[in-house]
């Protein structure tokens, strides 16, 4: 191999890794999240409890907790303001910054050119 060859070899192999890495990291930074994770985030703003953020036009009862908070909390979107009491009748939700940047990237994704 000569070493043209070698120095556009590996500018190739470079090229490859840096694409791998963007699309890795970006995978990492906008995480997937369901259509009801999307509709919980939508309606989200300061500290609400569930029965507020059902209120919302997210009325799915039965399986509120389930579809919509249980998977905003695993990827930390949004936290318990009351985490040490977790069926407080008190308890309120709020976004996590990542809960609320998600938010303006739906958002922005959503508006129209």
């Amino acid at each position: 191999m000569t070493e043209s060859n070698r120095i556009d070899y590996k500018r190739e192999l470079t090229d490859k890794l840096e694409n791998e890495a963007v699309a890795f990291l970006t995978e990492q930074v906008t995480p997937q999240v369901t259509p009801q994770v999307e509709a919980l985030l939508a309606v989200m703003h300061g500290d609400l409890s569930r029965s507020e953020i059902q209120e919302l036009k997210l009325t799915d009862k039965k399986n509120f907790k389930e579809n919509y908070l249980k998977p905003a909390l695993e990827q930390v979107l949004i936290v318990m303001t009351i985490p040490d009491k977790p069926n407080s009748s008190l308890q309120k939700y709020r976004l996590t910054t990542k809960g609320k940047s998600l938010k303006d990237t739906i958002r922005n994704d959503q508006m129209p050119l």
